[in-house]
């Protein structure tokens, strides 16, 4: 299930093992990771269908304040 900000900022119960801490951390780091990888996927596949619509179209690219800022999204991405 999704776990809320609440269940993070929680603490374990004491008698919680640190075995069974050390599982539910995992879980969240693997959470976290597809949660991430699939926004690239979905970015990539987006950015896919940008280029591919305007090579259909013969428009050129980056002409807008709004195509500038979306590169601009995606090097400040890659950069982090």
């Amino acid at each position: 299930s999704v776990s809320t900000v609440r269940q993070r900022l929680t603490r374990p119960p004491a008698g919680l093992p640190a075995a069974a801490r050390r599982r539910r951390n995992e879980w969240y780091v693997i959470r976290h990771f597809v949660a991430s990888a699939a926004a690239f996927y979905l970015a990539i596949a987006g950015l896919v269908g940008i280029v591919c619509q305007k090579e259909a179209l013969g428009r050129p690219h980056l002409r807008t304040l709004h195509a500038w800022c979306g590169a601009a999204a995606w090097v400040l991405w890659g950069a982090a």
